[in-house]
């Protein structure tokens, strides 16, 4: 069992993320329960071999049941084969027809995407196996379908199109797939969705795709990102990576192990024969998991003095004249693959291009991993870009697109928390009702890293009361009044929440005898 947590508030879909375990579950046709934590307590979502299946007292499992007998009917007709009594005769989820994904509208998905979405910071894990399957369940449902519009929910164009790497980034269709529309595995595909598939057996960049249809540029890019999603379509530069011819010939890595062997000769391995052994069998048993850099245990940003000297470090150790030291008499082969392998991550990280491909094949699962910097300049490099997010949010914000100015002011103050992202942050939240608690807090951030600035204790009283807490808000208005006299905003807010608008000139002696005379 696997336990995976969601950790990342922008809504980018990052490994360990809940959409990415479902496209994971989807692309290799898993089968299993997949359970959630959320706030009305545990979810399960039930797959067999990457379709899921909903218990029937699930919030959306009676409209989904509605879509899917429809859908199934209109499978079965469009077959040519088999009626719906034939169907039910074996009511096992493997056993019940299979509709066409994209039959129907799918009234149910918009209700279960929205709770998928809600999910933020908190557990799931993937139960593998069909043993904790009931058969009383609501299916089978495209997960496909699920993972695309997962994909850009939520999303606007700006965002969209950065998930596609910007206009002039090539796509290619997946093998075979833009001849595959309906076929067995593949999700059902929107008329727009299927027609960018059709158009890509050729390369072509998102600028020119976007030309091709009446349709608006958000709608277009959302459809290419859908069909990313389930990886329909790919980088240009994935597919040309992944035909690249072989990297070490067998007289390439005859030379690097003549190499290797002589330093050992000159420098032999210092390292406990128990020690060594653990550490190739640990190798071995590693092999398919680690991409090169874990296998180095070398960082993106390592030197290429750093990348030679972890190179010879782990072809000292894996050496294939080890073998008989390490009771692997007759079984050289194990150490034969570990040193090429070695060798070939060495070749395609030290070469710049072929390096930048290979991370590109990476792809998500290169998030969260370290880069090796030093750490004065690694902080001044996140103060740059906080600094830039800034800048582009306070423009955004004057376009009124508050929501992305927001996700840039996030990642603003995690790099550097300074008073002003954090006033500007609560100010675009502000603009959302919903949002208030949030805006005040990041204000009062602001407020506690600089104090004394009449402007910030201005910006947090107007937080106050647009949420109603006008006691809050006179205090704050009167403290901006404190830093500094006289200050116009201030007097106006506070003049406008006094208790009473009527100019009585009498004074407080005045006023007091008035309240006797009356009594």
């Amino acid at each position: 069992m696997r336990q995976l947590v969601m950790t990342d508030p922008e809504g980018r879909r990052r490994p360990g993320s809940l959409f990415e375990s479902l496209r994971e579950i989807y692309l290799e046709r898993r089968t299993g329960v997949l359970r959630i934590l959320d706030a009305d307590g545990e979810q399960r979502l039930f797959f067999v071999g990457g379709d899921f299946y909903l218990e029937p007292d699930h919030r959306v499992a009676i409209a989904a049941y509605r879509w899917l007998t429809s859908g199934a009917r209109s499978a079965v007709s469009e077959g040519g084969g088999g009626s719906e009594a034939e169907g039910a005769a074996d009511d096992t989820p493997e056993a019940r027809p299979r509709p066409s994904a994209g039959s129907g509208t799918r009234e149910w998905a918009p209700e279960l995407i929205e709770g998928l979405l809600s999910v933020d910071e908190v557990g799931f894990e993937f139960e593998e196996g069909a043993a904790r399957i009931p058969l009383d369940l609501v299916g089978p449902l495209p997960t496909g379908n699920l993972v695309m519009d997962l994909a850009v929910a939520e999303r606007d164009e700006s965002q969209l199109l950065r998930v596609l790497g910007g206009e002039e980034q090539r796509y290619v269709a997946e093998a075979d797939s833009a001849d595959s529309e309906g076929s067995e595995g593949l999700p059902g595909l929107d008329p727009l969705d299927a027609f960018f598939l059709s158009r890509l057996e050729q390369a072509s960049p998102v600028r020119e795709l976007l030309g091709l249809t009446d349709e608006n540029r958000e709608t277009a890019l959302r459809s290419l990102c859908r069909l990313k999603a389930v990886r329909l379509i790919l980088p240009e530069d994935l597919v040309l990576a992944r035909r690249q011819p072989e990297l070490v010939s067998a007289e390439l890595l005859e030379k690097f192990q003549q190499r290797i062997g002589d330093d050992l000769a000159a420098n032999p391995l210092k390292i406990d024969t128990e020690a060594h052994r653990m550490r190739v069998v640990e190798l071995l048993g590693g092999l398919g998991e680690v991409n090169f850099y874990q296998l180095l245990s070398v960082g993106l940003g390592c030197s290429a003095e750093e990348l030679h000297l972890a190179y010879t470090e782990l072809a000292r150790v894996v050496h294939p004249e080890h073998a008989e030291a390490l009771g692997l008499k007759g079984k050289e082969e194990a150490l034969a693959i570990l040193f090429e392998k070695t060798t070939e991550a060495y070749l395609i990280l030290s070469d710049p291009e072929r390096s930048r491909r290979y991370q590109l094949s990476l792809g998500d699962s290169l998030v969260g991993m370290e880069v090796q910097t030093d750490e004065a300049q690694r902080k001044e490099e996140e103060k740059e870009i906080s600094a830039h997010n800034y800048r582009a949010a306070k423009n955004l914000a004057l376009q009124n697109d508050y929501f992305s100015a927001i996700q840039l002011l996030e990642q603003a103050v995690r790099g550097d928390a300074l008073p002003e992202y954090y006033a500007l942050l609560g100010q675009c939240q502000a603009e959302n009702p919903r949002w208030i608690d949030k805006a005040i807090y990041n204000c009062s951030r602001a407020v506690e890293l600089r104090p004394d600035d009449p402007q910030l204790r201005m910006t947090l009283g107007q937080m106050y009361e647009k949420s109603g807490n006008v006691t809050r808000a006179r205090e704050e208005y009167e403290s901006a009044l404190e830093k500094m006299p006289g200050f116009p905003e201030a007097m106006g807010a506070l003049e406008r929440l006094a208790p009473s608008t009527r100019t009585d000139k009498r004074g407080l002696l005045g006023r007091l005898l008035s309240r006797k005379d009356k009594s």
